[in-house]
């Protein structure tokens, strides 16, 4: 084979010398936009925001709300009437259903330091006043759970006990001098056969100066006698 000596010669014409490589290039990086299909920095800048820059009130979309529209929108809806119609109020619940929660609970109890000695036979005894039951309504219904914690050989264990429960309608107002209604209960318990309760509200005037009587068929020596009260409407 022979030796080439002159590589600037003999070239097919479609084949760039080197000269016009160079001069290709240097017109290409001249060119003000030699590839359109890209964005320059300008038009890159134009169109999207430079993370760099806060947005400011005239960057967002009038469609998009301010922070004191959501606020005022909150506001505005904590404060309508009824801002959920498909919803039930309270007050629509309360007509269309009958309510079964406790709306209020108070206990009434005896637990002094020393022992009570109750002789049975159904002697009244005071637990003390309702204080801070809520009344309620001139209908108002209470489920009374009626508590007794013994004391066997002069110690209290915690599984000797008994305990018994009825249902009062007591009114919120009862004149001086009217007799008060006792209800008895069955009283389950621990070591014994189940005996009689009872329970009536003696006082007269507002239901919550009320005392709250009970009695036992049973004598018995306890550390705890407590009548607990819950309001069902």
């Amino acid at each position: 084979m022979a030796t080439l000596t002159n590589l600037n010669t003999g070239f097919p014409p479609e084949l760039a010398t080197d000269a016009e490589v160079v001069s290709a290039i240097a017109n290409h990086m001249a060119a003000t936009d030699p590839h359109p299909a890209y964005l320059t920095q300008a038009e890159g800048d134009g169109r999207y925001r430079r993370s760099a820059i806060a947005l400011t009130d005239t960057d967002i979309p009038a469609a998009i709300a301010r922070d004191a529209e959501v606020a005022s929108a909150i506001a505005d809806h904590v404060a309508a009437t009824d801002p959920h119609p498909t919803y039930l109020t309270v007050a629509e619940a309360d007509r269309r259903y009958q309510l079964i929660l406790p709306i209020s609970i108070a206990q009434v109890q005896v637990a002094p330091p020393a022992q009570i000695s109750y002789p049975g036979g159904g002697q009244l005894f005071d637990l003390g006043f309702l204080g801070n039951l809520n009344p309620g309504s001139a209908e108002s219904l209470f489920a009374v759970a009626v508590y007794i914690q013994f004391i066997s050989n002069g110690q209290t264990f915690p599984h000797s006990q008994a305990s018994g429960a009825t249902i009062l309608a007591p009114i919120q107002w009862q004149n001086t001098g009217r007799a008060q209604p006792i209800f008895n209960f069955p009283m389950e318990s621990h070591d014994t056969d189940t005996f009689t309760g009872g329970i009536r509200l003696a006082a007269t005037g507002q239901l919550s100066t009320r005392m709250v009587q009970v009695f036992f068929t049973r004598a018995f020596t306890a550390s705890l006698i407590r009548a607990t009260f819950v309001r069902l409407r």
